[in-house]
């Protein structure tokens, strides 16, 4: 639980540019699944991979590289465990999870310096709705936060 809560702290830092509200934080100690989702698809990350070579120019900035090569490390990590946890905790399907698992270090680091900008999305609306409620329905919102962070952007409720 504690990579789990470490790696919302940073993804949501990072998303947010800036430090971590007081109220953030401890909201964030409470979610029990993964802040992010992936923003490609598996196809589309593979592709990525297939295109690179040592003549690839297109680099990410280092803070991107860093966010990106976390964020994967954390996938492969979760996506060896129990079955239940990775769908639940990583909001994937038993392929993305076998693909998360199967990558290489030399593929994450390659995927987090070359794709084009961040390999996850933060729900920044969904956070901040749970950070600015009383500590009792806090508890309750990051109970269903697994629910409302999975759920398209289209709709932005809390």
């Amino acid at each position: 639980m504690t990579d789990l809560i470490c790696i919302n702290k940073r993804l949501a830092s990072f998303a947010r540019f800036e430090n971590l509200s007081t109220r953030v934080e401890s909201y964030l100690d409470l979610v029990t699944t993964c802040i992010a989702t992936p923003v490609a698809s598996m196809t589309d990350m593979q592709a990525c991979l297939d295109q690179i070579d040592e003549h690839s120019t297109t680099r990410n900035i280092p803070p991107v590289i860093y966010a990106n090569r976390d964020y994967l490390n954390f996938l492969r990590l979760y996506s060896a465990g129990k079955p239940m946890t990775r769908f639940v905790v990583l909001h994937c399907d038993l392929e993305q999870a076998a693909f998360f698992a199967g990558l290489s270090n030399q593929e994450i680091t390659q995927l987090a310096t070359y794709w084009p900008g961040t390999l996850f999305d933060v729900r920044q609306d969904v956070i901040q709705c749970g950070a600015d409620l009383e500590p009792g329905a806090a508890t309750l919102h990051a109970a269903a936060a697994a629910l409302m962070i999975r759920k398209s952007h289209d709709s932005r409720e809390c």
